[in-house]
């Protein structure tokens, strides 16, 4: 029989591993009880490409995969590679030995909301510079299959904020009266198609990533330019509005010197006081570049240039507006 003394010697290293064991395996405290952050702003549906069969995913952060409804599936940690595949309507889950199915689409969230999700293989690459990747994204990222167009899709849902700040139709040089009048511009036609997601009402997001909806790029994008993410943060939840409603706010590339009112510009029967024709003194002689109607970009930056601020510009191009917070 043992001696005490010499139990103990035994009984020590054995529970120092287990301890280590324990350690390894199961996630803190904080992080085992921790709910992701909801944020309480508007959150846009943007759809950013093409899911592929199977799409790997990691956070710089701990995160969870959930259903599209907010039941928590997987629990993962900081960097940690995941996976999400779909077959037959059916959405599976996976990391090392864990796999969980499910009927709804799945989607990784991180659980605090600065971290961001990266797409492990998901290409989107600035034409102007194919060393960059744009497959970082705060926000939840959802892998769903779409009836309607009978496609894979990996779509952004993403609180307005940090959704305008993604928004790559500025450049970071650009005049900063400029950017604030283009992101607000953004921000109030993001958010009125928030409130009313026709545009794409067959498909489970609300807009694009592209020219056709709003040029969009994620985290990548404003890391990459620190001005347009000071712009808008100072223009934060400002909209456009007449009559105390937020308008649609289009807005377009480039005059011939004369703005389009809405009827003029898109046809039908509406005539939007707020989208009445102006003239556009820079862009006499030029060609018109998109619809038309709204805030013309080049007009903004000569306005800007020439020490107008951000609010008079736009109270220039729609008419009879005002800059009211939206949210």
């Amino acid at each position: 029989m043992l001696k005490r003394s010499s139990q103990k010697a035994m009984l020590k290293p054995l529970a120092t591993a287990l301890l280590v064991s324990v350690f390894l395996i199961t996630p803190t405290v904080t992080e085992a009880a921790k709910e992701p952050r909801r944020t309480s702003n508007p959150v846009m549906s943007v759809h950013i490409g093409e899911a592929k069969a199977k799409n790997t995913f990691t956070v710089n952060g701990p995160y969870i995969i959930e259903t599209a409804s907010g039941n928590e599936v997987m629990r993962l940690r900081k960097f940690q590679h995941s996976s999400i595949t779909y077959s037959d309507g059916t959405y599976t889950a996976k990391h090392g030995r864990q796999s969980v199915s499910s009927s709804e689409p799945l989607r990784v969230t991180p659980i605090y909301l600065p971290k961001k999700v990266e797409v492990l293989n998901f290409e989107n690459r600035p034409s102007w510079n194919e060393a960059l990747n744009d497959n970082i994204f705060f926000g939840s990222l959802e892998v769903i299959y779409s009836d309607n167009s009978s496609q894979l899709m990996l779509v952004n849902h993403i609180p307005i904020e940090r959704y305008v700040r993604g928004i790559a139709e500025v450049t970071n040089s650009q005049h900063v009266q400029y950017l604030r009048t283009l992101l607000t511009a953004a921000r109030t036609y993001a958010l009125w198609h928030i409130n009313n997601p026709t545009k794409h009402a067959d498909e489970p997001y609300i807009l694009t990533a592209t020219e056709g909806d709003q040029l969009y790029r994620g985290a990548g994008f404003s890391k990459r330019a620190p001005r347009v993410v000071k712009a808008q943060k100072y223009t934060k939840r400002k909209i456009i509005t007449y009559d105390g409603e937020g308008i649609i706010a289009p807005y377009f590339s480039r005059s011939d010197g004369q703005t389009l009112s809405w009827d003029d510009g898109f046809g039908g029967s509406t005539n939007y006081p707020w989208a009445q024709s102006v003239t556009d003194p820079c862009c006499f002689g030029l060609e018109r570049s998109g619809h038309g109607v709204g805030l013309s970009g080049e007009g903004a930056r000569y306005f800007a240039q020439r020490g107008w601020k951000w609010k008079k510009i736009l109270k220039y191009y729609y008419t009879d507006v005002k800059i009211q917070s939206g949210y």
